[in-house]
């Protein structure tokens, strides 16, 4: 994790993809770059390159059991989501995974990131919303969320 946390472009892009998570049905530029993840895992382009990826799908995403977040998700998408999947079928024949509900907490979690405080920390909203996901890559300043 403090690797990631070390790389402030990667960790800038990290948040980009918790924030688009949850902001999936009220902004089009998040529905956008979510709808172009082909990566089974959710983990990929346009958010992260191959390598960055692989660094964070292998990052310890749960210290108490050492599961890596791969795992995690892993276990998701074979018990949870098929009950969910069933479940939502019924109600509504939609079959899909949620962002927001089904996605965004499992990340929230592993990286420990706070919905609440990403959304008011104006700096990133401003920058993200301004400059995109690359914005760091294009010389924007991030500084963060601060500590919890």
């Amino acid at each position: 994790m403090d690797e990631l946390r070390r790389d402030g472009i990667l960790w800038y892009k990290i948040h980009v993809f918790v924030y688009d998570l949850r902001n999936f049905r009220s902004s089009d530029k998040s529905r956008d770059r979510l709808e172009s993840v082909v990566d089974t895992y959710y983990i990929g382009p346009p958010y992260f390159s191959a390598t960055e990826a692989d660094n964070i799908l292998h990052t310890i995403a749960d210290p108490e059991t050492g599961k890596i977040l791969r795992e995690i998700l892993d276990d998701f998408f074979a018990q949870k989501l098929e009950k969910r999947i069933k479940a939502r079928t019924k109600e509504t024949a939609d079959y899909r995974v949620c962002a927001a509900h089904d996605l965004a907490p499992i990340v929230e979690k592993a990286f420990r990131i706070h919905p609440k405080d990403l959304a008011k920390n104006k700096g990133f909203v401003k920058l993200l919303n301004k400059r995109g996901l690359g914005a760091l890559s294009e010389g924007g300043v991030w500084k963060g969320l601060g500590k919890r």
